[in-house]
């Protein structure tokens, strides 16, 4: 047990670090091709022998299935399992240990010692480009064009996480300035001349969230051009995944963690991968029956949506998943045009059902999947074979002509310009409320002398709207009409 706590003490230590300061997780990195990942933790711990074995995992299918490249039995005497990194060149892993820093040219079957000096506070990080690694160390950030044989110092140190970016020649380091449990700063410090210069970036302070349980934000970059992921994370427990596409300049939000995370017996990790809008976040838990189990999120649009597989790392684990989890995301378009239901999470295999609820003057035109239309039925069933996201289409019903109560109307209807005119007739109407379709209210009318036709001027978006009228006996009139 004693091997096991230091290792996972050492696994805190790391990820407090890497947290505000580490770009890409390296207990995670991408494979050279889209679809590949490696990962490095802890398999399981024999009980009845008191040994503690490691794993260096790797997919070629999103996370699906694994195959173990190399395990490392406690005090063996081997290669132990360390903080990995994969580079662009297929089959060229780097193996930072407590023993020092190891290079495979054959996907982890054999290793050789790189550098045994390695120093505090190293940091290695590939890019795009064969047998290119960066490293980062006390003295500053050094390439290496050959695979590490050979390092040019091309600056001097600068603080912070070290991501390589998807361009020839981009960097970015990134850190931030904590104050208690609050991230007052981030800065992302970008440079396309492989670090001989940076310009700074400063963070939207609203999107970098806290130091939660030694957790801050995460660097990693994307597949595309200017593409770079952060992950910040927010209290209770939780984390958000945004994205930008201007080297870090700007973010949107992608997605939020709806469920809590719980620290002291489970480790986070997130990367992007190599295909476009590839996206991976690892939650590896051990578990008190001494292994490890292993839930591995992939997205194929950029972070929105997730496929997730659940492997408990036993010591007889086959590579295969023992449960996989799909996102089903059911969403309306417009929004105010009603409400769906039935989207979430589901296992595979299960039976889904998702409706349509149109609100007061919309219909409902049908169920598309991207540029493709599923069904035109309300209720549409089918069972859960992949993550998936559909959106209910609505559509303003144009053909009311409902007349309010004692012969109130408006005309025209639908309306098409920029005013509304009412027929009040005999009603000495002398306020009329405009509500939309959420039962706001958004337009309030005042008229002060009595007539039987009243025009109003309006801003009104398209959309459907009721109206009340009060006249000056307190009386009420009611009616609807559609926005254009």
């Amino acid at each position: 047990m004693k091997h096991r706590t230091i290792l996972l003490l050492f696994m805190l230590i790391v990820v407090a670090y890497i947290g505000i300061n580490h770009a890409a997780a390296q207990y995670m990195p991408r494979g050279a091709h889209p679809g590949e990942l490696y990962i490095s933790c802890i398999w399981y711990y024999d009980l009845q022998a008191s040994k503690q074995y490691d794993v260096i995992l790797f997919t070629q299918d999103y996370g699906k299935s694994f195959t173990p490249l190399h395990v490392y039995e406690w005090n063996s005497g081997g290669v132990p399992v360390g903080i990995v990194d994969a580079d662009a060149s297929p089959d060229v892993l780097y193996n930072f240990t407590v023993n020092g820093l190891y290079r495979s040219f054959d996907n982890a079957q054999t290793w050789e010692m790189l550098d045994e000096d390695i120093g505090p506070n190293i940091q290695i990080a590939t890019g795009n480009i064969d047998n290119e690694v960066f490293k980062k160390n006390q003295n500053g950030i050094y390439k290496s064009t050959d695979n590490g044989d050979s390092w040019l110092h091309v600056h001097e140190n600068i603080p912070g996480g070290l991501e390589v970016g998807n361009q020839p020649g981009e960097l970015y380091v990134f850190y931030g300035n904590v104050t208690g449990n609050s991230i007052t700063e981030l800065t992302i410090n970008h440079s396309f001349n492989d670090g001989v210069e940076f310009v700074s970036i400063k963070v939207d302070t609203s999107i970098v969230g806290y130091l939660v349980s030694g957790y801050g934000p995460t660097l990693t970059r994307g597949a595309t051009e200017g593409e770079v992921y952060l992950v910040s994370w927010w209290y209770p427990a939780n984390y958000k995944i945004f994205r930008g596409t201007d080297h870090g300049q700007s973010f949107t939000q992608q997605y939020e963690q709806p469920d809590t995370c719980y620290f002291w017996d489970e480790y986070y990790y997130f990367t992007a991968g190599r295909g476009e809008c590839e996206f991976y976040i690892i939650k590896a838990k051990h578990l008190v029956d001494d292994y490890t189990r292993l839930h591995v999120f992939h997205s194929t649009d950029c972070a929105q949506t997730f496929t997730e597989y659940v492997h408990e790392l036993t010591p007889d684990y086959d590579g295969n998943p023992d449960q996989i989890i799909y996102t089903i995301a059911a969403n309306a378009s417009p929004l105010e045009g009603g409400t769906v239901e039935g989207g979430g999470k589901y296992h595979e295999g299960y039976a889904v059902t998702l409706n349509a609820l149109p609100n007061e003057g919309y219909k409902f035109t049908g169920w598309t999947e991207g540029d493709n239309v599923v069904s035109e039925e309300l209720t549409l069933s089918f069972t859960a074979e992949s993550t998936r996201t559909l959106v209910a289409q609505f559509q303003l019903i144009n053909n009311i002509t409902s007349p309010g109560s004692y012969g109130i109307t408006l005309y025209p209807n639908p309306i098409t310009g920029n005013t509304i005119t009412f027929e009040l007739g005999e009603a000495p109407v002398e306020q009329i409320t405009i509500y939309n379709a959420k039962g706001v209210a958004v337009d309030w009318i005042r008229i002060n002398e009595p007539a039987n036709t009243y025009t109003h001027r309006h801003t009104l978006p398209a959309g459907f709207y009721v109206f009340t009228a009060v006249d000056r006996n307190g009386r009420w009139y009611n009616g609807k009409f559609v926005v254009q």
